[in-house]
């Protein structure tokens, strides 16, 4: 539910924030690179508005762009997966080392920061609770497979390659230079404006929960962990586990892997066998994907099951029911082919496979369109796997998240979109994939996905362009602009 709050007290915006830089490019260059640095001295931002500082925006944001690239390498180069729970690292060291990483980039740009009990870290400017938020995350998923760059920072042609340049170290890193960049400005914001980098997006867990105990809700605000333009809707999300005994006749199962989280498209699958007294390995190679959008990868355990087929006569029958089950990526052969209007169609991604004592087991990741919910497959799913002799168990269903396009949130931002980007014909979407948008009130997905480009969330070679982190960063200081001014 959107919520309205009055504001405490209005500023006036200072017409310069949106005047054209006129006064030629070498006054430019002595007052950015050659002048004093506000990152060395975080007060000369009260001197720049003292001054009435006239540069423009965009020009400024682009003159970060070296500092932009060193602190997001700075990121990179933390591998932060979710390990074991330590004291003050609930999501493991490599996570809690990547944490205290931002907060002292955060703290060098001047911001004030706080680590709220290992969970999230702040980065904010101003005071207040009635504050607009950028929500993001500094876990990652398993670099995974298949890497010709280095997964924990590369610059080549233009791109800096890595886990997390995407999804989701970048845009945080744009959101930081942003509210740098209206600082410098002397922009005066009508609202604290507070980035909040979580630590368990992509395994789940209660970082942001742990967040809201010491903290309000935001009156507005966005998580750049999407797509442009803006997300209004995001179809809900359901892990489900299917159990079985395996048994053969011709082969003895040593091991059985595939793929390294249920919202990955499983890239890898490996078979290790005995046949009459001789051990065989048998490794398949997929394509990854977000689990979102399986439709883009390809499923390296289904290659799997085909070749297991062919190996065994007692396993044939199961794996011809197992390959026909998931024979589309929309649950159409398990009997839950749903679909609605705002969010479009189901999807399943079966993202792992695991054999544990003679007993397989699949891991399958759904995105429930937002006008249903997980009571509307869990039936069908009994029904399609039990008779088999399938063991079902249901993990915590993520409700879906729908705004009315209407809403003040959501034309502000499409107007910040359309002004950055020229784009007059973009309106707001729908994703598969769940943010952190569905964790707090007041908040939707926004960037940072530009339409046309590749999909590179989850998959080996990571990255983004150089000069799209620059756009996101000029984007995303007018939100934080349009967002406090509501």
């Amino acid at each position: 539910m959107w919520i309205f709050r009055k504001q405490k007290e209005v500023f006036r915006f200072p017409q310069s924030l949106f005047e054209t830089f006129d006064h030629g490019i070498d006054q430019f260059r002595r007052r950015t690179r050659y002048g004093p640095s506000s990152r060395d001295n975080p007060s000369q931002w009260d001197s720049n508005k003292r001054k009435g500082t006239t540069m423009n925006l965009k020009a400024r944001i682009e003159s970060y762009q070296e500092d932009m690239l060193r602190d997001l390498n700075r990121l990179l180069a933390h591998d932060s997966v979710a390990g074991e729970p330590k004291t003050g690292a609930p999501c493991g060291e490599a996570v809690a080392q990547c944490l205290e990483e931002a907060l002292a980039i955060a703290r060098e740009l001047g911001l004030s920061t706080r680590n709220v009990e290992g969970w999230v870290g702040e980065a904010s400017h101003g005071q207040g609770d009635d504050y607009v938020a950028i929500l993001g995350h500094l876990d990652i998923v398993p670099v995974g497979n298949d890497w010709t760059t280095n997964p924990f920072g590369e610059i080549r042609d233009g791109r800096i390659y890595g886990r997390g340049t995407n999804d989701d170290k970048g845009p945080l890193v744009a959101a930081l230079y942003a509210l740098k960049a209206l600082r410098e400005e002397g922009a005066v914001l009508t609202s604290p404006v507070r980035v909040i980098m979580g630590t368990c997006e992509e395994t789940g867990g209660p970082d942001i929960e742990t967040y809201l105990k010491s903290a309000p809700q935001p009156k507005a605000g966005f998580t750049p962990d999407a797509s442009f333009p803006v997300i209004y809707a995001e179809k809900g999300i359901l892990r489900v586990e299917l159990r079985k005994p395996l048994k053969t006749s011709d082969i003895e199962i040593l091991e059985l892997t595939g793929g390294s989280a249920p919202n990955m498209v499983p890239d890898k699958a490996t078979l290790s066998y005995c046949l009459d007294g001789e051990s065989t390995k048998l490794a398949l190679k997929g394509l990854s994907a977000h689990g979102s959008t399986p439709e883009l990868g390809d499923n390296a355990i289904l290659k799997l099951f085909r070749s297991m087929k062919q190996l065994d006569r007692r396993l044939a029958p199961e794996m011809e029911f197992l390959l026909d089950a998931f024979a589309d990526v929309n649950g159409e052969h398990l009997g839950i082919g749903l679909s609605d209007e705002p969010s479009g169609k189901l999807t399943c991604n079966l993202g792992q496979l695991m054999c544990d004592g003679g007993q397989m087991k699949l891991v399958l990741d759904l995105r429930i369109p937002v006008t249903f919910t997980d009571a509307d497959v869990i039936s069908a799913l009994r029904l399609k796997f039990a008779p088999r002799g399938y063991q079902l168990s249901f993990g915590e269903f993520t409700p879906p998240l729908y705004y009315p396009e209407d809403l003040p949130m959501i034309q502000s931002l499409m107007s910040v979109y359309q002004e950055v980007t020229g784009d007059e014909s973009a309106r707001p979407i729908a994703i598969g994939g769940g943010t952190y948008a569905k964790s707090m009130n007041n908040v939707v997905a926004f960037g940072p996905g530009l339409p046309g480009r590749e999909e590179v969330d989850h998959i080996a070679d990571e990255f983004i362009r150089i000069e799209d982190l620059l756009t996101w960063t000029h984007i995303y200081a007018k939100a934080i602009l349009a967002l406090s001014n509501l």
